[in-house]
């Protein structure tokens, strides 16, 4: 096997932090327009919609709010790994 090239550590990680950057800002997006919208559609057909189970609507929200921050900790935490 050969030697991995210099830096591609550095390239590596720049990747994935403009693919969670970019994750991150689609989610943040779609998050915005089910509030906007007051309906959130999920994959399996069914909906949560605001006007008439305001819980289950705002714990679908929390919910994507969670895996929001979880991607823009990774995108962080690979930012710092591409500066050492």
């Amino acid at each position: 096997m050969s030697e991995a090239p210099p830096n591609s550590d550095y390239l590596v990680g720049r990747f994935f932090v403009g693919l969670f950057a970019t994750g991150g800002v689609a989610l943040l997006l779609a998050i915005l327009y089910e509030i906007h919208s007051g309906a959130i559609h999920h994959r399996t057909g069914g909906m949560s919609v605001l006007a008439s189970d305001p819980s289950g609507f705002w714990a679908d929200i929390a919910i994507q709010c969670f895996f929001l921050v979880v991607i823009v900790w990774q995108a962080f935490r690979f930012r710092r790994y591409t500066k050492r």
